[in-house]
């Protein structure tokens, strides 16, 4: 990232939260590396091996290892939400 980057305020919703602990107890190794990811989107909100959802751009999709996180990118707000986290595997 660089020194001059604008950062995005990331916003975790609370279905995402429960999500992720729920997650963390089966896949512990897995989920410990959501936080990491997420954190870096605040840097980077289209960070490589993101993927856009649909037409609009706004909703975009990281895969982390064999899990999924779904996330909304505000640029007006600067802000990522992140909606969902669950395996890659399974439909959302």
């Amino acid at each position: 990232m660089r020194d001059d980057a604008v950062l995005y305020e990331l916003i975790w919703e609370p279905e995402a939260i429960e999500q992720l602990s729920t997650l963390a107890k089966t896949y512990p190794d897995a989920a410990a590396g959501v936080i990491p990811a997420v954190h870096l989107l605040a840097g980077d909100p289209r960070a490589a091996g993101s993927t856009p959802l649909g037409g609009s751009g706004t909703y975009r999709r990281l895969q982390v290892g064999h899990l999924r996180i779904i996330y909304a990118l505000s640029e007006a707000a600067h802000a990522v939400r992140i909606i969902l986290v669950g395996r890659a595997d399974q439909p959302r």
